[in-house]
């Protein structure tokens, strides 16, 4: 098993839930809360791009492509992941994702390693949006990965014999 000792800076920690409202009155129209942006989202954007030429994505539809920034801590052990690989607590790794409509049509899925788990998140192209829970389908799939639930930049086809 490979362990290594890197980590970006730990994000701020986000509250479980938007604090208690007051009761509306009774003409009053229910207001959705507003997501709030996520803590690293600004950061984020600054991480080395590992994808100069964007790569299609399982996260999205036929046509869609996606760029991989990882934090620079991790940079090094994202690009040479194998089996087992583990990550310290702080490491981000932020795909952001865009369809054939162009920049309106992004989102930003996001693991963020965090309390010696990690953690999923979904936000749209301004960086609202949320944590997904630990039974979401991103953990599910994401088990399935070389490095769980890591699946790291692809990878050149082997030359046949």
């Amino acid at each position: 098993m490979l362990v290594a000792g890197l980590g970006c800076a730990p994000a701020p920690q986000v509250p479980s839930s938007p604090p208690a409202a007051s009761a509306p009155g009774p003409n009053a129209v229910e207001a959705r809360p507003r997501a709030a942006v996520a803590p690293w989202f600004e950061l984020g954007k600054s991480f080395p791009n590992l994808t100069p030429t964007r790569i299609s994505s399982a996260h999205a539809a036929r046509g869609a492509s996606a760029e991989i920034r990882v934090c620079p801590e991790a940079e090094a052990q994202y690009r040479s992941l194998v089996t087992d690989s583990e990550f310290a607590d702080g490491t981000l790794i932020v795909e952001w994702l865009e369809d054939t409509r162009g920049p309106q049509s992004r989102r930003v899925l996001a693991l963020e390693r965090r309390d010696g788990a990690w953690h999923y998140w979904e936000l749209d192209a301004n960086g609202r949006g949320a944590e997904l829970g630990p039974s979401s389908s991103c953990q599910q799939c994401h088990a399935a990965a070389p490095a769980p639930p890591v699946f790291g930049l692809p990878r050149k086809k082997a030359a046949a014999p």
